[in-house]
């Protein structure tokens, strides 16, 4: 957590904005991270920039606080979100999944399993078939995240993407099931 004190000590406020989300909390870029020690730097950042947390006379100095605070708290929600993680660090190595016009796509098993969960869930009013879909695909995005996360110590990003588009298309499922679930009531 000192090298975060230092980072945002060191800093002209107009700075910290400009930085990858990463180096906002002096972590190496990397998909293994301590969130315990994130949320702790979150905090220190956030006693730092928060408005609450702060007196003084300055407006221009209170704006660009609170821009810093606005990006201090982005950077946290996606650095604490393992999947929001991956997709960040990808886009980090040049890779933006979310991007239509990615060069990698979904590959043919993955697009065969999404259609074939969509079938059973909207073709389903069994609660058993559905729950069953709901900790299948809970299953599958824990199992994918491990395997990517062991791409990201490889450096085999492409490999990476694959599997985070799975679990895009897992998470869509999931949101789905939501969706049913709140529409049947």
């Amino acid at each position: 957590m000192k090298k975060a004190a230092a980072v945002a000590e060191n800093l002209s406020m107009h700075d910290f904005e400009k930085l990858n989300h990463f180096q906002k909390f002096s972590l190496k870029p990397d998909f293994e991270i301590d969130v315990d020690d994130l949320e702790n730097r979150y905090l220190f950042l956030q006693k730092k920039f928060h408005p609450d947390a702060r007196i003084s006379q300055d407006l221009d100095h209170d704006e660009i606080s609170d821009l810093n605070s606005i990006a201090a708290n982005e950077a946290y929600q996606i650095l604490k979100n393992p999947v929001k993680r991956a997709v960040y660090l990808l886009k980090l190595h040049g890779i933006n999944i979310d991007d239509d016009n990615c060069p990698i796509k979904p590959d043919s098993e993955t697009l065969l399993l999404i259609l074939d969960l969509k079938e059973k869930l909207f073709a389903s009013d069994d609660q058993d078939e559905v729950s069953k879909i709901k900790d299948f695909a809970n299953s599958e995005i824990k199992k994918i995240i491990k395997e990517a996360a062991q791409d990201f110590k490889n450096q085999d990003y492409k490999s990476a993407a694959q599997k985070l588009i799975k679990v895009k298309y897992l998470d869509k499922i999931l949101l789905d099931l939501k969706l049913k679930n709140h529409n049947s009531f």
